[in-house]
């Protein structure tokens, strides 16, 4: 008959169950880290794709007041009014066109002249 060592065999049990709540830990830690580092890569993506969107907004409208910059070159500026307590600015040009003019660029603008 073989002799069993029962202490070793109580030992080696105790060290599974401690590596086992190691890894339990290190498995919870790691998923928090990977979720944490997933969240984060998302966050980053959508604020490039703001950034780019709002870049071409701003494009665009630049674009649309130069428009409205040349067309007033050909025509006399003959009201400038605001809405909304000065929040949005229009202007009515000879052709009895209401064009939105951005505030910055409202110096551009006399009232029976051309502009600038």
């Amino acid at each position: 008959m073989k002799k069993i060592n029962i202490n070793n065999g109580v030992y080696n049990l105790k060290k599974k169950k401690f590596l086992g709540r190691k890894m339990k830990h290190f498995v919870r830690v790691s998923i928090i880290l990977g979720t944490f580092i997933i969240v984060m890569s998302v966050v980053k993506v959508q604020e490039n794709n703001l950034k780019h969107k709002t870049k071409g907004n701003k494009d665009v409208q630049e674009k649309q007041q130069q428009e409205i910059l040349d067309i007033c070159r050909t025509n006399k500026v003959m009201k400038i009014y605001s809405q909304n307590d000065g929040e949005n600015f229009y202007v009515v040009l000879e052709n009895k066109n209401i064009y939105k003019v951005d505030e910055d660029k409202l110096g551009n603008y006399t009232i029976g002249e051309y502009c600038k």
